[in-house]
């Protein structure tokens, strides 16, 4: 399950992955990368600010809001609420409410990406943790892709 930091390392990772190394672009990425876990003081967490229903909105706020600002820029940091919600699903922890408050059903999709880690596990001679290798592997595929994304948009 991705913690805070890991929260702050993936705004910090889009950010300069897309250029923007400005303290207040830093700032933004962050804000918006860990802006779903404001509700982690209040029950249900992991519900209203995790779900789709609400953050989807809020990141077409932001990037309505940002467009002029940061142009393509503003696509990549407006989707990072969205990534933060992928995020906890995909690496274990307290199941995410996707539907919230339309449903209160809870959604953890870890043991999809177990699949592969555990392959990855066997043929290693070291011992890990898949818990680490999980949260790992993720923001790998997601630093990979948003070097592919500025690469293919690139002028």
């Amino acid at each position: 399950m991705p913690d805070f930091f890991t929260h702050v390392l993936t705004g910090v990772i889009v950010s300069s992955i897309m250029g923007k190394v400005e303290p207040i672009d830093l700032l933004l990425a962050i804000v918006l990368s860990t802006l779903p876990d404001i509700d982690a003081f209040m029950p249900p967490h992991r519900a209203l600010l995790h779900s789709l229903i609400v953050v989807i909105p809020i990141s077409l706020v932001s990037f309505a809001l940002l467009q002029g600002i940061y142009g393509g820029y503003s696509i990549v940091v407006s989707l990072l609420p969205l990534i933060h919600i992928l995020l906890d699903a995909l690496t274990g922890g307290i199941p995410v409410r996707l539907f919230y408050p339309l449903s209160k059903r809870s959604y953890q999709l870890s043991n999809i990406v177990d699949r592969f880690i555990v392959k990855l596990l066997k043929m290693s001679p070291y011992g890990y943790y898949i818990e680490v290798i999980r949260v790992n592997m993720i923001l790998t595929l997601l630093a990979t892709l948003l070097i592919l994304y500025r690469y293919l948009t690139a002028t």
